[in-house]
C-alpha cells in the first residue's frame, strides 16, 4: 500500500528537556481513511499538528508526498494538506463563507478569473451552496463545518486532517459531515481523522491507537477487533462490542453481522 505521509523517529516536547513524543515512527496510506484514536492526553492532536506543519518536531523527519516538512517547503506543504479543527468558529475570518474562501484562494495565488468556478464547485460538493452568502454568526455548528470543508476543498488538498472535527456537532450534523468526508476519500483525498468517537472507526481503512505519546496499535478494523483496547480506556464501536458478546472470533462487516443476528433469532 503506497504511503503519502511518513513520520520517522520524531521527538517533540512542549516543555524541554523531557519529550512528550519520543522516537515516533508511522506511515499513512495514500487515498485511505485513517483514524488516530486514544484517551485524552495521548498525543493525538499533537501528532495532527506535526503532520500539518503547525508544530515543528525537535528531532526526526516528517515527509508529505515525498517532501520533507521544513521551513523552506512549508508553503508547498500547505497546498497539500487541509486542516479542519474541532471548533468551527476558529477558521472563519470574513463576514461570509464566500469571502472566506476567496481570502484562502488569494493567499494561494489562485487566478482571480478561476475563483468563481472553484468556489461554486467546492460548495456544491459540500452541500454548502446556500451558505456562500451567509455570515458565520448566522450558521449552525453543522453549517459552519460544511463551510470549513468547502474552504479547504477549494484549495484541492491531497490530505485532509480532521482534528475532532465532528465532536461539537449534533447527531444529524455529525452524520452528514461524515458522509461528506467519506466522499472526499472517493475523490482520492487521503483522510486523517483525530477522533475520540469509536463509531467513526467503522469508516476507517487504517487505525492508529496512541497512549501517553506512544503508538500502541496500528492496523485495520479486523486487527483492532482482536486487540484489547480496554487497556487504554478506549471503547470499540458498539457493533464490535456486540460481536464480542456473541462470541464471534472475527469481526464481520455490518451486513454479515446483521445476517448472523438474524440466524440466532
Amino acid at each position: 500500500m503506497e504511503k503519502i505521509i511518513r513520520v520517522e523517529h520524531v521527538d517533540f516536547s512542549y516543555n524541554k528537556p523531557s519529550s512528550f513524543i519520543k522516537d515516533m515512527s508511522f506511515e499513512i496510506p495514500r487515498g485511505k481513511y485513517t483514524c488516530i484514536i486514544g484517551p485524552n492526553g495521548s498525543g493525538k492532536t499533537t501528532v495532527s499538528k506535526l503532520i500539518s506543519g503547525i508544530l515543528v518536531s525537535d528531532k526526526g523527519d516528517i515527509f508529505v508526498d515525498g517532501m520533507i516538512i521544513n521551513n523552506q517547503n512549508m508553503p508547498e506543504i500547505r497546498k497539500y494538506i487541509g486542516v479542519i479543527f474541532q471548533n468551527p468558529d476558529n477558521q472563519y475570518m470574513s463576514s461570509s463563507l464566500k469571502e472566506d474562501i476567496i481570502f484562502a484562494l488569494e493567499n494561494h495565488n489562485v487566478d482571480p478569473n478561476k475563483m468563481e468556478e472553484i468556489i461554486d464547485e467546492a460548495a456544491r460538493k459540500c452541500n454548502a451552496s446556500h451558505l456562500l452568502a451567509k455570515s458565520p454568526s448566522s450558521m449552525s455548528g453543522g453549517e459552519k463545518q460544511k463551510g470549513n470543508l468547502a474552504s479547504v476543498l477549494a484549495l484541492e488538498p491531497k490530505v485532509l486532517v480532521l482534528d475532532e472535527a465532528c465532536s461539537m456537532l449534533d447527531g444529524t450534523s455529525k452524520k452528514e459531515m461524515r458522509h461528506l468526508i467519506s466522499n472526499m476519500k472517493e475523490e482520492g483525498i487521503t483522510i486523517v481523522s483525530i477522533t475520540h468517537d469509536s463509531e467513526e472507526l467503522l469508516l476507517a481503512d487504517y487505525i492508529i491507537l496512541m497512549n501517553k505519546g506512544e503508538i500502541v496499535f496500528e492496523g485495520n478494523k479486523e486487527e483492532l477487533y482482536k486487540f484489547d483496547t480496554s487497556l487504554y480506556n478506549v471503547e470499540l464501536p458498539y457493533i464490535m462490542q456486540l460481536e464480542k458478546e456473541m462470541g464471534n472470533e472475527n469481526f464481520s462487516s455490518e451486513e454479515e453481522f446483521l445476517y448472523k443476528v438474524g440466524e440466532t433469532l
